[in-house]
């Protein structure tokens, strides 16, 4: 009987108050957020760390320009599926990337999370 009415009171205040699935969303879009923030900064990172006429330079900056039209848009519209298309975008870029150190390296990692969390297959290395 107590499980009755709480479906009932479930139901009717279901019905009254339309679901907003924009809060559900927004832990998400927090974190991922942050991951796009996160590897903004450590692609800057690794650009510093290059000489500014060379290839590698450029598809750094390239690199980073795209992390940050995915931020750009992700905050601006809040939708995953818009950004998506310039996180895939930045880690095809990335994947052409030969290079090594410490900064890249953590930029690395941070694409992996990020590839993960909008359900892109790891990028190739």
């Amino acid at each position: 009987m107590l499980l009755a009415t709480c479906l009932i009171l479930a139901v009717a205040a279901a019905a009254q108050k339309p679901l907003d699935r924009s809060a559900e969303a927004s832990p998400k879009l927090d974190v991922i957020s942050r991951s796009l923030d996160e590897c903004a900064e450590k692609a800057n990172r690794f650009k510093r760390t290059l000489d500014a006429d060379d290839i590698l330079s450029r598809d750094a900056a390239r690199l980073e320009s795209q992390i940050n039209q995915a931020a750009e848009l992700l905050s601006r519209t809040h939708s995953l599926q818009k950004a998506r298309g310039h996180v895939e975008s930045a880690i095809a870029t990335a994947e052409q990337i030969d290079a090594a150190g410490e900064e890249w390296t953590a930029l690395r990692e941070a694409l992996e999370n990020l590839a993960a969390q909008f359900n892109l297959p790891r990028p190739r290395w």
